[in-house]
């Protein structure tokens, strides 16, 4: 039988996934880089300018993945190297 997760539980989940959503660059967010950056795999070079989207935010926001199209690279940056597109 299937088992749904608690009240309380459900919600600590929610509270959880808004902190990580608040801040300067929630995700989805829109932002530039503010130096040449190399991709998180090395073999992409981002320049500086590059508007990409915040995908995930690590530790609360300490740490941030932005997804860029052109060049197609996935960066990982602190919230010192970019800035609001």
């Amino acid at each position: 039988m299937l088992q749904l997760p608690k009240r309380h539980d459900l919600e600590l989940r929610y509270r959880s996934r808004l902190d990580e959503m608040s801040g300067p660059f929630p995700e989805l967010s829109l932002v530039a880089l503010d130096a040449d950056t190399l991709a998180d795999d090395g073999g992409v070079l981002v320049p500086a300018g590059t508007v990409g989207t915040v995908v995930y935010r690590h530790q609360g926001g300490e740490g941030l993945m932005v997804e860029f199209d052109e060049p197609r690279a996935l960066v990982s940056v602190k919230p010192d190297q970019i800035r609001a597109a």
